[in-house]
C-alpha cells in the first residue's frame, strides 16, 4: 500500500511538472530554425503518411547551409492527402500571459498549386483559426508570412491561455477543415513575437493661447497606421472624451518622419486639461501616447515619448534597458535605454550560441532618457565585418558602468 501511495505521489509531481512546462512553453522571441537537422517537434500526426514533414539541410531563406522544414501532401484521400503540420511541445502554453500576439515564418510554395496558409490554435475549450490566410502563389520563393493572433485576428472559439496544439495548414476558408491538395511547402524561422507598435512617436508637445490648445506630435516611423484620435479629460485619471470628429489620417507605412497637429478651441482660460494621442492601425488595434498636461494660457513642457515605462523623468532614478523597436525587424533597429548617471555605455549583440556578433561602443554618456531614434542606440543588422546577419533570435546586453541587463530581439527577413 505504501508503495502504491508513493507511486501516486511521484505521478502527481511529474504531472504537475508537465503542466508547468506546458503553461510556460511559448515565449516571445522563440524561434524554430531547423538547424539541428530535426523537425523540432513538427509532425503531421498521421500514421501511414507517405510524406511526413522532413528536415531539408540546404536551400532555406539564407541559401546554402540553411536548413528548413518541408511539408508535402499528395491530394486524393487517406493519410498525407492534406497539407498540414502541428506542434505540441514548444508552441503550447499561455499565449496571453506570454504576450505573444504575432507568429511569423518564412514560407516557400515549392509546388505548382496556389496555397492559402493559416494557423489554428487548439485548446480544450475549442479552436481559433486565422481569419485572413497568407496567399502563396505557385513557385513563390521564400516569403515572410506574418500571422497576427489577437482576438480580432482569429475566427472560432478557443482559449489562448491554454493552447495545446499549434497547426500550420492550407485552407482557402477560415475554418478547421483541410481540403486535399497536391503541394510542397518550405517552412523556416517560425518566430513568436509581441506585436510591434504601429507608430513610433518621437515628440509630443502642446502650445496654448488664451482660448485654445494645440497638440503637436511627430512620428519617427509608421507601420500600417490608419490614423489618430485626440482625447481630453479634466482629470488625469478621469474619463477621456474624443475631440476629433473623423480619424486624423496617418501615413500608412512610412519610415520617414511626419508632423501632425490638432487645435482644441473648446477650452476655458486658466483651466487645466489632460490630453493623449491614440494611433489606430488597419486592423483596428490602437495604442495610446503618454498624457500631456496643459493649462490654457500657460505654455507646457515637452513630453518625451516613452511607451516603455509609466514614468518619464528627464533624469531617471534608475538604469533600464528597454525593448528594441521595431521588433521583429528588418533590416535595422533601435535600442532604447535610460541612464541614472553619467557613465560609459556599451551594447553587445550575441547570437544564440553566445558569440558576440557586434559591439556598439557609445562612449561616456550623460544621465538621461535615450528612447527616440535621435538618442537610442542604432544597429544596422550587420556584424563586425559589415555583413548582414541571418534571420533569427539575438540577444543584446547593455553595460552602463556597473549596471548590466539583457533582452532578446528577432530579425525576420
Amino acid at each position: 500500500m505504501k508503495r502504491f501511495v508513493l507511486y501516486l505521489a511521484v505521478l502527481s509531481v511529474l504531472f504537475g511538472l508537465w503542466q508547468v512546462k506546458v503553461v510556460l512553453a511559448v515565449a516571445p522571441g522563440q524561434w524554430d530554425n531547423f538547424q539541428d537537422s530535426t523537425t523540432q517537434g513538427w509532425t503531421s500526426g498521421e500514421g501511414g503518411n507517405p510524406n511526413p514533414p522532413v528536415n531539408i539541410p540546404d536551400g532555406g531563406p539564407a541559401g546554402a547551409g540553411d536548413s528548413f522544414l518541408q511539408i508535402k501532401s499528395k491530394g486524393g484521400g487517406g493519410p498525407g492527402s492534406k497539407l498540414t503540420a502541428f506542434n505540441i511541445t514548444q508552441w503550447t502554453g499561455n499565449y496571453t500571459a506570454a504576450g505573444v500576439t504575432v507568429i511569423s515564418a518564412h514560407l516557400n510554395n515549392l509546388g505548382s498549386t496556389n496555397l492559402d496558409m493559416r494557423l489554428e490554435l487548439s485548446s480544450p475549450g475549442g479552436n481559433f483559426v486565422s481569419t485572413n490566410g497568407i496567399s502563396l502563389p505557385a513557385g513563390s520563393g521564400w516569403m515572410v508570412a506574418v500571422f497576427p493572433i489577437g482576438a480580432g485576428d482569429l475566427t472560432g472559439s478557443g482559449d489562448l491561455s491554454n493552447v495545446n496544439k499549434l497547426w500550420l495548414f492550407h485552407n482557402p476558408d477560415p475554418d478547421t477543415t483541410r481540403p486535399p491538395i497536391v503541394a510542397t511547402l518550405g517552412v523556416d524561422n517560425i518566430t513568436a513575437a509581441e506585436a510591434p507598435l504601429s507608430v513610433e512617436l518621437s515628440a509630443l508637445t502642446a502650445t496654448t493661447t488664451i482660448d485654445s490648445v494645440t497638440i503637436n506630435w511627430s512620428t519617427a516611423t509608421e507601420t500600417n497606421n490608419l490614423g489618430f484620435n485626440i482625447y481630453r479629460s479634466e482629470k488625469k485619471d478621469g474619463k477621456y472624451i474624443r475631440l476629433n470628429g473623423g480619424l486624423i489620417e496617418g501615413a500608412g507605412t512610412d519610415a520617414t518622419p511626419h508632423d501632425y497637429s490638432f487645435t482644441d478651441d473648446n477650452v476655458v482660460p486658466g483651466k487645466t486639461y489632460y490630453y493623449y494621442v491614440e494611433d489606430v492601425d488597419f486592423t483596428g488595434h490602437s495604442n495610446k501616447s503618454d498624457i500631456i498636461q496643459v493649462t490654457v494660457g500657460q505654455q507646457p513642457e515637452q513630453v518625451i515619448p516613452d511607451r516603455f515605462a509609466k514614468t518619464k523623468p528627464v533624469i531617471p532614478n534608475m538604469f533600464a534597458l528597454l525593448q528594441n523597436y521595431p521588433n521583429p525587424f528588418n533590416p535595422d533597429t533601435w535600442v532604447p535605454y535610460k541612464l541614472a548617471k553619467d557613465t560609459n555605455v556599451v551594447i553587445r549583440i550575441y547570437n544564440t550560441n553566445g558569440k558576440i556578433v557586434r559591439t556598439l561602443r557609445l562612449g561616456n554618456q550623460a544621465a538621461g532618457v535615450y528612447v527616440d531614434k535621435e538618442r537610442a542606440a542604432y544597429w544596422d543588422g550587420k556584424n563586425e565585418r559589415g555583413d548582414k546577419v541571418a534571420s533569427g533570435l539575438y540577444f543584446y546586453t547593455l553595460q552602463a558602468g556597473k549596471f548590466t541587463a539583457t533582452k532578446r530581439m528577432v530579425i525576420v527577413k
